[in-house]
């Protein structure tokens, strides 16, 4: 099927509206301008969805950039508000510091990501002193092949073009009128100096293509992508982190109580401070207070203030606890 820019370019501004209507009706979008395509139509789509005065853009060089003009056109053709924050003295001195603390150690890949790692750093400054949203500006195409820097240019707040390749991203860039000079502008990474494609081995039309359809020139290229592929995935994953389980106590029951009436109590303290529907309730019992049976059960609000139970469940067991209680609408279902 073929892409459909027009319809999708109107799809991601309903979904930038939504998304600053839920987490920050008044806020601002504070987007990093590099003058390459990602950018030019991130900031456009912004305008387009919240309106020129809401979008700030910030100009990030190392130093001279020598295509910092086309930064400034794209300012220019969106009338936004936009400033300039040069990042080479933070670069420098940072590189100077650890270079006196290491023995004068330095790495040719820290130089590659640190400056995109200052530069959200600068950003995330100045959402925060704006009354901010970050823009993240990374596609699908880079995303593929780990093209991104951990906590640089990879993090962000909302990101508008993630599950779009680049070939999608360029048609988006016509439909909002952006000048060619931007929406065809060989894409560089604005760190060493390289064009993403000198630095990939392979031009994103090839990776777009294959993306998409599974087609691909030979089994060669094939492996190399999805080698690539497999080894960056952990730059869109969460952090991981080590799970931990809060020891519960158990609820000793004396003979006037019941299982019911103790999870019932739970549930209900939940309500106060939740939305009062169908929850799963997760509950372990047993009645010698060492070999436990786990059971999640429904319950629903009854009668206002009591509580009513999809199921029995209880049979006189007299230790129970309660490890988790869930709303109905925090389930979220996915589609097969």
């Amino acid at each position: 099927m073929a892409f459909d820019a027009k319809k999708v370019k109107n799809e991601i501004v309903k979904w930038i509206q939504d998304f600053f209507y839920e987490n920050g009706k008044d806020c601002n979008a504070v987007v990093g301008i590099s003058g390459g395509k990602d950018s030019s139509v991130v900031a456009a789509l912004c305008v387009e969805a919240l309106g020129k005065d809401r979008v700030i853009g910030v100009l990030m060089p190392q130093g001279n950039q020598p295509d910092i003009d086309y930064s400034k056109m794209l300012c220019d053709h969106l009338g936004i508000v936009n400033f300039t924050v040069d990042i080479f003295n933070v670069c420098r001195n940072i590189k100077h510091q650890v270079k006196d603390n290491t023995g004068g150690h330095w790495s040719a890949q820290s130089s590659t990501n640190l400056p995109a790692r200052i530069r959200m750093a600068v950003l995330y400054a100045v959402s925060q002193t704006v009354n901010g949203r970050v823009a993240n500006t990374c596609n699908l195409s880079e995303d593929w092949v780990g093209y991104a820097t951990r906590y640089g240019d990879a993090a962000g707040d909302f990101s508008p073009l993630s599950r779009l390749t680049v070939t999608e991203v360029k048609a988006i860039g016509r439909e909002l009128g952006l000048p060619s000079e931007l929406v065809d502008k060989v894409p560089t990474d604005g760190l060493c100096g390289k064009t993403d494609e000198d630095n990939l081995g392979f031009t994103y039309d090839m990776l777009d293509r294959y993306i998409r359809t599974g087609e691909i020139e030979s089994e060669e290229l094939k492996q190399k992508i999805d080698t690539m592929h497999k080894k960056n995935l952990f730059k869109l994953a969460l952090m991981p982190s080590f799970e931990y389980t809060n020891p519960v106590e158990a609820v000793v029951l004396d003979d006037k109580q019941t299982g019911y009436g103790i999870v019932s109590e739970y549930i209900k303290k939940y309500w106060e401070h939740h939305c009062t529907e169908d929850v799963i309730v997760s509950i372990e019992i047993s009645r010698d207070g060492k070999n436990y049976e786990r059971l999640n059960e429904v319950a629903s609000p009854y009668d206002m203030y009591d509580v009513e139970y999809l199921n029995d469940w209880w049979e006189g067991e007299k230790y129970i606890r309660v490890t988790g209680i869930q709303g109905i609408s925090d389930i979220k279902i996915k589609k097969l």
